[in-house]
């Protein structure tokens, strides 16, 4: 399994639009990736503007895979403006 922690941290008032767009996008994700076994964004209590993405793969190919999906690409460009600083991903594997 590879298990995917990704921190992406929005712009003061954008917040709310951020969240919204993790979510679609998630959404997007299980219903296209068999393989992804997991995903989902979580907003940090302490602080909204923050967000990670909680993420399980079956595997190296299909984390590979879903960084290659068109709507992934579409989703760092409608929030790239969006974000206060470059999103942070780490890859754990079990």
């Amino acid at each position: 399994m590879v298990y995917i922690y990704a921190r992406l941290k929005a712009k003061p008032g954008r917040e709310q639009y951020l969240a919204e767009e993790c979510a679609r996008l998630a959404k997007i994700v299980r219903e296209n990736e068999k393989d992804c076994l997991a995903y989902f964004p979580c907003v940090a209590i302490e602080d909204t503007s923050v967000i990670v993405f909680v993420e399980k793969y079956k595997d190296s190919a299909a984390f590979d895979y879903h960084r290659q999906t068109p709507y992934l690409k579409e989703f760092r460009e409608r929030t790239g403006d969006a974000l206060a600083e470059p999103t942070v991903i780490e890859r754990f594997e079990d």
